[in-house]
C-alpha cells in the first residue's frame, strides 16, 4: 500500500481477494462492494508494480471495517493472464459477515519500515 498511502495508521476492513492458478496474473479493473441496502462501500485496489508480474492474487481493501451480521455483494471486472493468454472476467458473489460478540482484531495499515 506504500508509505504515502491514505491507509497508513488507519483501521481497515478485511480485504476482498481473488486468486488464480500458478503463474496467473490477475488485474482488477473495477470492484463494486455493496452493503445489504445497496450502499457502495469504498475499497482500494492494491496497485501493481513491476515485481507483481506473476502475481496470482488481486486485492481490494475496504477503507473501513465491514459491519457484523451484514450481507455484502461484490462485483468484479478484470483480466487474468496465464500461459500467454489474456482472458477478461466478470464475477459476482455475496457473503455475510459473522455476528459474533467477540469482534475480530482490527487490521491497522503500516509500512514495512515501521
Amino acid at each position: 500500500m506504500g508509505t504515502r498511502s491514505r491507509y497508513r495508521g488507519q483501521v481497515l476492513g478485511f480485504p476482498i481477494t481473488l486468486s488464480g492458478g500458478p503463474n496467473a496474473h490477475i488485474e482488477l479493473n473495477r470492484v463494486d462492494l455493496l452493503d445489504q441496502r445497496g450502499k457502495k462501500v469504498a475499497c482500494r485496489i492494491a496497485p501493481l508494480t513491476l515485481a507483481d508480474a506473476a502475481r496470482n492474487t488481486a486485492i481490494c481493501t475496504p477503507y473501513e471495517p465491514l459491519r457484523a451480521a451484514t450481507r455484502y455483494s461484490v462485483h468484479v471486472l478484470g483480466e487474468v493472464s496465464q500461459l500467454g493468454k489474456v482472458m477478461p472476467f466478470d464475477l459476482a458473489w455475496a457473503f455475510t459477515t459473522r455476528d459474533d460478540e467477540r469482534p475480530s482484531p482490527p487490521v491497522v495499515a503500516q509500512s514495512a519500515s515501521e
